[in-house]
């Protein structure tokens, strides 16, 4: 069944509630999410409603503990590509909060990668995002992404002369543009006024200002073999 019509069979929103949604957002992937924005039902009232309808328990990733060594042996690929994050292994299981309750394959996929059992769990999409960037850093999945491509022998802008040729400026744009949109989108969201991007002695160190006040961004490790870009 579909997300919006969930709620109003379980009377959370009326029937003209939800053609005010399908009217206002006509592109919303998740009607249950657009209704919450809208302010017509609370996110997590919603989210437990849908989670209810397809047998998913609803969780408050702000009340999970992350496992820190279970997220470093976790496929980053799943992370960024199906927003699918690891929260405990539990009786030979492994609990994977997602943000879309109708869509399995990615579960499938993941437990067949890692030869486990994956129960999996419903959270906010906004909560997922959040724990993708507080423990992964900012600009993580570009950076996966161009990892991924340099073993495909495509050359980070440090191996390249620094001049004017087709190649540099190829690379260049390969390296670091799709990287300093996600950080400035980042920043965007965040209402920050500016973004400080210091290359230090350790490694590069990223600082949005909010409020006045400067506030540093985890950044993943990787993001120094870019530092030259």
């Amino acid at each position: 069944m579909e997300a919006g019509a969930i709620l109003v069979r379980r009377g959370l929103i009326t029937a003209d509630q939800l053609a005010e949604v399908r009217a206002a957002r006509p592109d919303a992937p998740r009607l249950d999410l657009a209704a919450a924005e809208m302010g017509f039902v609370a996110e997590d009232v919603a989210l437990q409603a849908v989670g209810d309808e397809v047998g998913l328990r609803f969780v408050d990733l702000n009340h999970e503990q992350v496992d820190l060594e279970l997220l470093e042996s976790f496929p980053q690929r799943m992370i960024h590509r199906h927003a699918l994050f690891p929260i405990q292994r539990q009786n030979g299981s492994l609990v994977v909060a997602t943000s879309d309750p109708f869509n399995f394959y990615p579960l499938d996929e993941l437990s067949a990668q890692l030869g486990l059992a994956v129960e999996p769990v419903l959270a906010a999409p906004r909560q997922i995002a959040e724990r993708i960037k507080n423990h992964l850093g900012v600009g993580s999945e570009t950076i996966e992404g161009l990892l991924a491509q340099q073993e495909d022998d495509v050359q980070l802008l440090d191996e390249i002369e620094a001049d004017d040729s087709e190649l540099s400026a190829e690379a260049q744009e390969a390296s670091v543009v799709r990287l300093v949109n996600e950080i400035l989108l980042e920043a965007i969201d965040l209402r920050a006024s500016d973004v400080h991007i210091e290359s230090q002695a350790a490694g590069i160190k990223i600082r949005y200002r909010v409020d006045g006040m400067l506030h540093a961004q985890p950044v993943p490790a990787e993001i120094n073999r870019f530092q030259a870009a």
